[in-house]
């Protein structure tokens, strides 16, 4: 399958990259200024898949156009967990209520914009999924600036930390986007997550694990927002499962830098 990556830089695109080409596919990545370029049809033709990461609602609409008119058959969208509003300790699956893409700030109001336009698509012309990824941990993500605060003793937990997070490995991430572009049902939309945790349990645990003083708590007006999301459809639907943990390992601590 040749497989046009956009916009999935970072940890997930160093993740997500050596593993579809241990697949055999084809992959490329354009630069910044292809993006930029009027006709994006000369990136997505020959293509038999696009797999879109952070990119703007208005390059998302211009690459969907490009891959419909060029026959694309699978569109792979990464999104974010994080628009789903406050469930507090409820479960929150893929037909929670997402908040209005007005009353968000940006990245998330773009990612609801990102969603919206792809879901004007037909997914019977282009066989579209959205990925709802959780908190990225692992090598190379804010993880690695949370265990940096908690060893010189700026981290805080605001409120008592009881609102959920819904991590997932970055490798993980990958591995599902690797099942969507396999087998994902048109116009399929999957939490992509780890088990929940209660934030405070979070950033205590981790603490404890490289050795250091647990954080205070700050008080504050508002608990934190909470999203406890289940993966059960991503699950039965792609054969996927979380296989990597969201706790780093004595190599991953050696080498996040001390400051």
């Amino acid at each position: 399958m040749r497989i046009l990556v956009v916009g999935a830089t970072g940890p997930l695109g160093r993740a997500l990259v050596p593993r579809l080409v241990e697949s055999r596919h084809v992959v490329q990545e354009p630069a910044g200024a292809d993006l930029r370029a009027h006709d994006l049809r000369a990136l997505v033709r020959g293509c038999d898949a696009v797999v879109a990461g952070a990119v703007s609602p208005a390059t998302t609409r211009r690459l969907l156009h490009a891959a419909v008119g060029c026959g694309v058959r699978r569109y792979v969208q990464q999104s974010f967990a994080a628009i789903y509003r406050d469930g507090g300790d409820s479960w929150l699956d893929e037909d929670a209520p997402i908040e209005a893409a007005e009353r968000r700030s940006d990245p998330c109001r773009s990612v609801i914009e990102t969603e919206a336009a792809i879901r004007q698509v037909d997914p019977q012309t282009l066989g579209w999924t959205i990925l709802r990824g959780g908190p990225f941990v692992g090598s190379g993500t804010r993880q690695e600036a949370l265990i940096d605060r908690l060893r010189s003793r700026r981290a805080v937990i605001e409120g008592d930390g009881s609102n959920y997070l819904s991590p997932v490995n970055v490798a993980d991430m990958a591995a599902a986007v690797a099942a969507a572009l396999r087998s994902a049902p048109a116009g399929s939309t999957f939490n992509v997550v780890d088990e929940p945790l209660r934030y405070s349990d979070y950033v205590d645990a981790l603490a404890d694990l490289i050795g250091v003083e647990r954080p205070p708590r700050a008080a504050v007006r508002r608990r934190r927002e909470s999203r406890r999301c289940t993966n059960a459809a991503a699950r039965a639907a792609l054969g996927w499962m979380p296989r990597h943990s969201i706790w780093p390992s004595r190599v991953d601590l050696l080498a996040v830098p001390r400051r």
